[in-house]
């Protein structure tokens, strides 16, 4: 079975009571019982494919040079039927920049690419996070993306 085509059946039971109205529980209120079937929105992570643990995926730049770019994609993906919506929470860093919009809502069936570009200031292994937030599908976590990377400097070979 296709988890993403499965439709999840909901029911409720509304009652309301007028305020003043007539005191007879069988006549003072109205109730009524509520029920249907739907699909929630849900939204696949295709790229990165890497992960620290079972809820972190990592997103991992090769080396780069002090003043050189690197670029590398997180790729979403709308397998279900009906629109869902991603939010990023990004702090500031001198070295990662999240390029385009923070908030995108996909049609059923649609793939996004969100760019992180990674601009090295100085060496070493560091790492920086990004909150993704799926939005409406409460039962999708939320999901920590860890991204590192390694910088490198070139030093000229000291003469003899």
């Amino acid at each position: 079975s296709d988890v993403y085509k499965r439709q999840a059946q909901y029911s409720a039971i509304f009652e309301a009571i007028v305020e003043n109205g007539e005191q007879n529980l069988k006549t003072g209120k109205l109730v009524f019982d509520l029920r249907g079937e739907g699909a929630l929105p849900t939204l696949k992570l295709e790229k990165p494919k890497d992960w620290a643990d079972e809820r972190t995926p990592v997103l991992k730049f090769p080396p780069v040079r002090i003043g050189k770019t690197q670029t590398l994609p997180i790729v979403l993906k709308n397998d279900g039927h009906v629109p869902a919506t991603i939010n990023f929470e990004v702090q500031p860093h001198e070295s990662f920049k999240f390029l385009g919009l923070t908030n995108y809502t996909f049609v059923p069936k649609s793939y996004q690419s969100f760019n992180i570009e990674f601009r090295p200031k100085t060496t070493g292994k560091l790492e920086w996070f990004v909150l993704m937030l799926s939005l409406i599908h409460i039962s999708e976590p939320t999901r920590l993306l860890s991204i590192s990377y390694a910088v490198f400097c070139l030093k000229k070979k000291k003469e003899d």
